[in-house]
């Protein structure tokens, strides 16, 4: 959220969940833009039993404004500076092993 001059964030105790509040752990994001909005679908990777086949699953989306999106962006890069400052950079896994087919 951008803050305004002489505004304050919301304190912990002023925050309220609702009846309808869930918690969600998501494993990536994509979406895009229209002239009206910003959507972004959360989705995580689950494998079926019998084929192992591999299924993304998407349970939610979230619909937002261009100021909402430019807010959220803000938002995200100083939570992520603040959290490296403190604990280190955070590094993307090298995932070419993972993807490397093996020598038979």
């Amino acid at each position: 959220m951008v803050k305004k001059k002489g505004s304050k964030e919301p304190e912990p105790t002023d925050l309220l969940r609702t009846s309808d509040f869930r918690l969600l752990y998501t494993m990536g994001a994509m979406g895009g833009f229209n002239p009206y909005d910003f959507r972004m679908t959360f989705y995580n990777e689950v494998y079926t039993e019998q084929d192992e086949k591999k299924v993304i699953v998407t349970p939610v989306q979230l619909v937002m404004s261009h100021i909402a999106a430019k807010e959220l962006a803000h938002w995200l890069i100083k939570q992520v500076k603040e959290y490296e400052d403190k604990v280190g950079k955070i590094e993307r896994p090298d995932l070419s092993k993972l993807t490397k087919e093996k020598k038979k």
